[in-house]
Formats: C-alpha cells, sequence, structure tokens
C-alpha cells in the first residue's frame, strides 16, 4: 500500500486501486469500455491502469453489457455501472482463482474529465444488503478461498496522509 492505494495484480494487468473501507464493492476498469472512449491504448494514461479479459476467458463490451449492470450513486451526484465478471488475484508465487469483481462500464466522472477509479473495497457486506447482493465482499470471498484467516484488514500508517482518516 502506498499512500491510499496499492498494486494488484489480475490475470497479469497491474492495477491501482484506490482503498476503501466504506464500500464492499471492489471493481476494476475495463479498458474495452475505458478505450471505446479514448481510443486504442489509452489504458497506459489511466492512473489505476485497466482491465481485459484474458485470451483463454474473452469478452467484449457488448458481452458484459448484455450482464445485470449495477449502478452506484454517490453523494457528490457521480454514478458509475458496474457488471460482475469472475477473475485471477496474483498474490506473489499464489494464485486466488473465481473472484468476483466488478468491471466498470461507465462512469459519469469521464464527462467531467475525472479520470474513473479502480476500487478495493475493504469493509464487510452490510447485514441488510447480504440478502438482495448477488455477490459476497471481497474479504468474504477471499476468506472462503483460505487466503486470509478473518474478516479482518490491518492498516499500518507510517505517516498522516492526505485522505486517511
Amino acid at each position: 500500500m502506498k499512500r491510499t492505494q496499492v498494486r494488484m495484480n489480475f490475470e497479469g494487468h497491474a492495477i491501482k486501486l484506490a482503498i476503501d473501507t466504506g464500500s464492499h464493492v471492489t471493481y476494476l476498469v475495463y479498458g474495452g469500455w475505458y478505450e471505446s472512449l479514448y481510443g486504442s491504448g489509452s489504458c497506459k494514461y489511466l492512473i489505476s491502469g485497466c482491465y481485459f479479459c484474458p485470451p483463454t476467458d474473452p469478452c467484449d463490451l457488448d458481452s458484459l453489457l448484455r450482464q445485470d449492470v449495477y449502478v452506484v450513486r454517490y453523494t457528490d451526484g457521480s454514478s458509475m455501472k458496474y457488471v460482475y465478471r469472475k477473475v485471477t488475484l496474483k498474490v506473489g508465487n499464489r494464485k486466488i482463482n473465481d473472484l468476483h469483481v466488478g468491471l466498470m462500464v461507465n462512469s459519469s466522472d469521464v464527462t467531467t474529465s475525472v479520470q474513473p477509479l479502480a476500487l478495493l473495497g475493504l469493509s464487510l457486506q452490510r447485514a441488510e444488503l447480504q440478502a438482495g447482493s448477488p455477490r459476497p465482499s471481497h474479504l468474504q470471498q477471499l476468506m472462503e478461498r483460505g487466503a486470509i484467516p478473518h474478516f479482518t484488514i490491518a492498516i499500518r500508517v507510517s505517516k498522516v496522509y492526505h485522505g486517511l482518516t
């Protein structure tokens, strides 16, 4: 973790995710969507980087949009749309398969020239959402796969940084 972000490897794509302890949802910026707006190769300029489906399990924007699309609305009025996809996370020499993460397929931020962010949701899922939620939280999935022993996170802060509260 550096400042308020962590770099993670999803199927060979190094993605820089903003850490959010207030959300249970983890999502990545889908490169097919982002490059449909800004042109081929534009993902290399995106701060978070983009996720592209691997050749062994291909996808495109049209096929993703035929799935259930979920909308998140933020208090500042912005919104984001995502779909779920099973991905593989590589941590050191270990691969954690079949993690459900969101792939961003639209964001109102792009209309205001703000770059969309990939997000690592580290919160537990609220009880009232569990019954209707399509997927378990990121932490719950990691625990179910034996990657972490408990629903616990620890963040060591060596110095105060804007954004950490």
